[in-house]
């Protein structure tokens, strides 16, 4: 049987389904809602029965337990006895801990004593364990009623020996551990020791004064050149300041005693600040030069209150090599040509650079630098950095060798570094190259080398007089190509099989019969005469 709806009949079963819909999502919702309180059984203050009241717990509930709930956790503490802490009495209500470490709680009247009459008894025992409870949860923000073990003071006198702070005991809510920590600003019970219980510990001791400290700012080490010049900067460091007249600079030589060792450096040079003093000076110059050999330099200071540490002094190392005796030097530049692809319409200039130093002297010589400038019309890509002999790099139509420390080169000793240049046929003409040797301890040495790149070019191939590859015949035909080929074979095969299938007699000629017409005519004529 079929239901008829009319429209308003639809409408009202829409209106229902959507009605249904919301009544189950709602009771969907409160089922899975948690749980809440009634207004009587909130964590606002309320006034319960017996005359108990509290501002920060809730409605009485069972022996009280509501008083000494945390804010917002009396819940906790009604179920599972979690969550609750105290040990006060108000308005009759009565929380005790007793001495098995259990909390009961009951009437003020009943008393503790009675109420822990099956835990172990209340008030003559020692050591009775933490549970629960921090001074996080009461309302005095402070631990007054914690009960720690017994060695907890000396614990925390330990922890405050010795370093200038204050500590404070601590135990957790959570498991009843027990942690030491230190009083300071910030902290939850900071402000407020005078009303804890919590054992509390004080180390009025002084810092002893200490030297802060000091850096290199140059520090001379390792192998120096006989020709270079020697100095040292140094920074001393101290809150208090630094004592100049403490301030020690030394050297020492382990091979040549140029010098006492341990011998003040009289060259010192101190710029003071409020925490700061640098102290620099020179140990080496051309009017005054140390010796080959080793030397120790080594500094030391106070500060202003006369305190002095292994920070507050610095020492280093560093070796003064032979002096060069009688270098003579000779710097030469060679260039080869060679042609890449000559002879034809792309050629190029291979041009491979070849310096030459030379020690000519009969003493050894070292050099800090050498320096090619090539020509202005030298490109960036003309250049093969590969090619180059280390250290040298490229940059700026120059390549640098530098040496530190400097190269020592030997007497009647060589040198040799090479690069390439190639040149393209557009660019080639005529180029000119300066290298400078720098020579530690003499002049500057140049040398030049002058090259034109002009590789043979090749002539441009002639271009064939008729069109198509070199060596095709021109298609100038009907039958030139394949295709026209093939459509005359079967042209000609299709009129084969025409005359092969005609009729006989259509390709037979017929003879005429003689016509006698004009000869009759005149044998009558010549019979009439």
């Amino acid at each position: 049987m079929a239901v008829r709806l009319t429209k308003t009949s639809k409408i009202v079963f829409a209106i229902a389904i959507i009605v249904l819909s919301v009544a189950l999502g709602f009771l969907i919702w409160r089922v899975n809602e948690e749980s809440r309180l009634d207004p009587t059984d909130s964590d606002a203050g309320a006034t319960v029965p017996g005359g108990c009241s509290s501002s920060a717990t809730v409605a009485l509930s069972a022996n009280c337990l509501d008083w000494y709930a945390e804010p917002g956790k009396a819940q906790a503490c009604r179920d599972n006895r979690s969550n609750c802490c105290g040990n006060k009495v108000q308005n009759g209500c009565v929380r005790c801990q007793c001495c098995n470490g259990q909390w009961v709680v009951g009437s003020a009247s009943t008393g503790c004593e009675s109420l822990c009459s099956n835990n172990g008894g209340y008030g003559s025992c020692e050591d009775v364990p933490v549970v629960k409870c921090t001074c996080q949860s009461w309302s005095n923000g402070c631990g007054v009623n914690c009960k720690f073990p017994s060695d907890t003071q000396s614990k925390v006198d330990a922890k405050a020996r010795g370093t200038c702070k204050e500590w404070i005991a601590m135990c957790n809510i959570s498991d009843g551990s027990v942690s030491i920590e230190e009083y300071k600003p910030g902290h939850i019970c900071y402000g407020k020791k005078d009303e804890c219980k919590n054992p509390y510990a004080k180390d009025d001791c002084t810092p002893a004064n200490v030297c802060d400290g000091g850096s290199w700012v140059t520090r001379p080490t390792g192998n120096i050149a006989y020709e270079n010049n020697i100095t040292f900067s140094a920074k001393a460091k101290d809150t208090d300041g630094i004592d100049k007249a403490s301030i020690s600079v030394k050297k020492g030589n382990d091979n040549i005693p140029v010098c006492t060792t341990g011998q003040t450096v009289g060259c010192i040079t101190l710029a003071e600040a409020t925490t700061e003093t640098t102290i620099s000076g020179t140990l080496s110059t051309a009017n005054s030069r140390l010796a080959p050999g080793t030397y120790t330099l080594s500094m030391s200071w106070k500060d202003k209150k006369g305190a002095a540490s292994a920070a507050c002094a610095l020492t280093t190392t560093f070796t003064v090599l032979p002096q060069q005796t009688n270098p003579n030097w000779s710097i030469t530049k060679g260039v080869v040509e060679q042609c890449i692809d000559a002879g034809t319409t792309n050629p190029k200039s291979e041009l491979t650079y070849t310096i030459t130093v030379r020690n000519t002297g009969d003493g050894a010589g070292t050099i800090s630098k050498i320096e090619d400038v090539m020509d202005s019309k030298v490109q960036d890509s003309f250049v093969q950095t590969s090619s180059i002999t280390a250290p040298g790099t490229y940059a700026a139509k120059k390549i640098t060798w530098t040496f530190s420390p400097a190269l020592s080169v030997a007497a009647g000793a060589t040198k040799t570094y090479t690069y390439k240049v190639v040149i393209d046929k557009d660019n080639f003409d005529t180029y000119a190259n300066t290298v400078t040797l720098t020579p530690v301890g003499s002049a500057a040495v140049v040398a030049t080398a002058n090259i034109t790149a002009d590789c043979e070019i090749g002539e441009e191939p002639e271009q064939p007089e008729q069109p198509g590859e070199p060596g095709e015949v021109p298609q100038t035909g009907i039958f030139d190509t394949t295709i026209s080929r093939i459509i005359a074979g079967f042209a000609l095969v299709f009129f084969g099989v025409l005359i092969y299938n005609a009729p006989n007699g259509v390709f037979t000629m017929q003879k005429k019969a003689p016509n006698y017409k004009y000869r009759d005519n005149f044998e009558k004529k010549v019979a009439n005469k």
